[in-house]
């Protein structure tokens, strides 16, 4: 299949990178760019989910990619249960101790699941910008193979660095990206190549992997939802995370 060798390096690097992904997250160590960035990256996250919270109860839900548990804990507290799927079982360690409620957990590669039941609630973060475009119309049908008659789906990500750039450019004399002519942007332990896709980035083993890192275009996104019979509502916070909720359009008319 297209994208195996790149695919097996993305799963490696985020099982070698568990232990230092929440600094990421909660911007520290090397993350740390200042309260400024903090106050403004913390309150987009409370925007989106206050979003999240308007949908309501979210039934069963599947969650794709759940990482270290950041958005799990969000979910488990709004829905009936939750079954978590993701490839690195370091990760899901670390989401364990966070998260209570009903909660599932599998690790296996979301390209080889193979659901035996539907859910009402389809979740993912960050994760759509690693699908390669290849295999982006097979992961949405498996999106849809998932979800129930009216089944939502939600999903979060990362807003390109240029939205931030124009809104908050002194987040970039702050070190916090590097562009090079528009082909490619730098930042904290990662270059992506903006032409392929594809990122090459420092895990917390001291090795570097590659990866795919394709930041969505909101309105295009939209389009291409929309051509695989997607019917989708997709935004931008201030400068930092899109964020979609949809449903299949035979399942909502």
């Amino acid at each position: 299949m297209p994208n195996d060798g790149l695919l097996a390096s993305q799963i490696a690097y985020y099982r070698a990178h568990a232990s230092c992904y929440d600094d990421w997250w909660s911007s520290r160590g090397r993350h740390d760019f200042g309260q400024e960035y903090r106050d403004g990256w913390n309150a987009q996250i409370e925007t989106v989910r206050t979003h999240l919270h308007d949908l309501g109860p979210l039934g069963e839900v599947l969650e794709f990619a759940g990482g270290t548990g950041n958005w799990t804990r969000e979910l488990a507290i709004r829905s009936d249960s939750v079954t978590v799927l993701d490839s690195s079982p370091e990760a899901v360690a670390i989401a364990k101790g966070k998260v209570s409620g009903t909660v599932t957990w599998e690790i296996a590669d979301i390209f080889q699941f193979r659901p035996a039941r539907r859910f009402d609630t389809v979740f993912f973060s960050f994760w759509l910008s690693h699908v390669p475009a290849e295999r982006f119309d097979e992961f949405w049908r498996l999106v849809g193979r998932c979800l129930r008659p009216s089944g939502r789906v939600f999903f979060i990500d990362n807003a390109h660095p240029k939205l931030a750039r124009s809104v908050r450019p002194e987040f970039f004399d702050a070190g916090r990206w590097k562009w090079d002519d528009e082909s490619s942007v730098e930042g904290i332990d990662a270059v992506t190549d903006l032409t392929t896709g594809i990122a090459t980035r420092l895990a917390a083993d001291g090795r570097h992997y590659r990866l795919v890192k394709i930041w969505r275009d909101t309105e295009l996104l939209r389009r291409q939802l929309d051509d695989l019979g997607w019917s989708f509502q997709i935004a931008t916070t201030e400068w930092a995370f899109i964020w979609g909720l949809g449903q299949e359009r035979s399942a909502d008319g």
